[in-house]
This record gives C-alpha cells, structure tokens and sequence, in this order.
C-alpha cells in the first residue's frame, strides 16, 4: 500500500447484544445537558456503539476521544 492511502473499511456487521447499552445512551442524549462518557477497555464494542447511534441520525453528536494510558489522577 502506497503511503498515504487508508486502509479499506470492512462492511459494518449487524448490531447485536448491545439494546440495553444504545438505549442507556440514548436516554443519557436526551436530558439536559445530553452528555455521556462511554469507556471500557480495549474491544468491548465503545466505538461500535457510538457509530450504532450515529447511523441512527437522531443526534448531532461531538465525540471526544481520548486514549488514557493511565490511571485518572483521584
């Protein structure tokens, strides 16, 4: 692969196992101030997710990512 080019994206696979965690989000998104924190470790399916509530097209959304390496300073 030239230097440069993405990496092609694999087909999205179907949304399973996850109703409970998009609703939870979804209800998080409609009260005030609608924010959430989604975190977890590493392959749990955050991102896939975030991306199952976006290709609904109910919220505008701004996603803030951050890669913690480690532990919060509490």
């Amino acid at each position: 692969m030239k230097p440069g080019r993405s990496v092609p994206r694999l087909p999205e696979q179907p949304f399973v196992g996850r109703v409970a965690e998009l609703a939870e989000l979804t209800s998080a998104l409609t009260r005030s101030p609608g924010l959430a924190l989604i975190e977890g470790e590493a392959g749990v399916g955050k991102t896939r997710l975030v991306r199952e509530l976006l290709r609904r097209d109910e919220f505008t959304c701004v996603c803030l990512r951050s890669h913690r390496t480690t532990s919060p300073l509490w």
